[in-house]
């Protein structure tokens, strides 16, 4: 998907990139580029190199995770959730990151919470993590039998 000053922040914010991070678009361009050429673990050095220079950022988190998650480095993931949640609590991403790394941990209960959480979170978009946090978080209560869930 092409990304410009006027697409959404990858990071979750719900503001357009040149409202809120306009100093890193041609980095989010070429990070998106690599994603879109399935060159996964060039994008994740990518934005682990401007993570140095740019800590915190929401959109560099997220698509941190998103890589982690496609690398399949889910050992990772679980540390990386916890910051980025830490970094931004009120952020939709975070908690659904979180959720998944919770669900990958085992922490079922963690899990459906940071679902609820993420839901709570919701301005005018329902971000595709959030349903690939729903997805991989019932796919577990299922695996668990847990039917109350």
């Amino acid at each position: 998907m092409p990304i410009d000053a006027y697409s959404l922040c990858p990071g979750g914010t719900g503001k357009k990139i040149k409202f809120c991070c306009p100093d890193l678009l041609p980095e989010l361009e070429k990070i998106v580029r690599m994603m879109d050429g399935e060159q996964t673990l060039a994008a994740l050095n990518h934005v682990e190199h401007v993570l140095e220079k740019h800590p915190d950022r929401a959109c560099l988190l997220a698509l941190r995770a998103e890589l982690l998650r496609a690398a399949g480095r889910l050992d990772d993931l679980v540390p990386h959730a916890a910051h980025f949640l830490e970094a931004h609590p009120e952020n939709q991403l975070a908690w659904a990151e979180s959720a998944i790394a919770a669900s990958v941990s085992g922490d079922l209960r963690r899990a459906i919470d940071c679902v609820y959480r993420s839901m709570e979170y919701v301005n005018e978009q329902l971000y595709p993590v959030a349903y690939d946090a729903m997805r991989i978080v019932a796919q577990a209560a299922v695996a668990h039998k847990a039917w109350e869930a």
